[in-house]
């Protein structure tokens, strides 16, 4: 029997390492990368599980998905990743973050920011230095100052 017919996920495959300590050998079935350049692997394992029949339980593997981050998920060396990747990657990463005030003024902030609160909307540098630019309805977060770090990309 190969691993064409016997139910097996086809590759690419990751080391993926347990909590317990264990390792496992998981399918990957998509990647990303966020915008701080971390990737996070969509895979995917088979256990064995039990099916209902009228003779009684058989037993057969039941695919589990689960998406976790390197160095949870650590790529296999000649295994080819790039299969996974999108047609277009973003060019420049996407890390400053946006909130908004409750008046609707849009907050710009850095990453690791606390008063961003739970904004999950991230845009690159150029997109914080154009909503920054339109002070009448975004501002630089007073407490981690973006503009600090941006200034510098504007050549002043």
């Amino acid at each position: 029997m190969n691993a064409e017919d016997d139910g097996t996920p086809h590759g690419p495959y990751a080391r993926v390492h347990l909590p317990d300590g264990q390792e496992i050998v998981a399918t990957v079935r998509g990647r990303e990368q966020d915008g701080e350049g971390k990737w996070w692997y969509a895979c995917e394992i088979i256990v064995p599980d039990q099916l209902p029949a009228a003779g009684g339980p058989v037993q057969q593997g039941r695919v589990v998905p689960f998406t976790a981050a390197y160095p949870t998920v650590e790529p296999i060396p000649g295994q080819d990743y790039s299969v996974l990747d999108p047609a277009q990657q973003p060019t420049e990463p996407l890390r400053w973050r946006v909130s908004m005030d409750r008046d609707g003024l849009r907050r710009v902030h850095r990453p690791d920011c606390a008063k961003a609160g739970e904004s999950r909307t991230r845009v690159s540098d150029q997109d914080a230095l154009e909503l920054l630019a339109d002070t009448e309805h975004a501002q630089p977060c007073p407490v981690c100052r973006p503009e600090d770090v941006l200034r510098p990309l504007l050549g002043g």
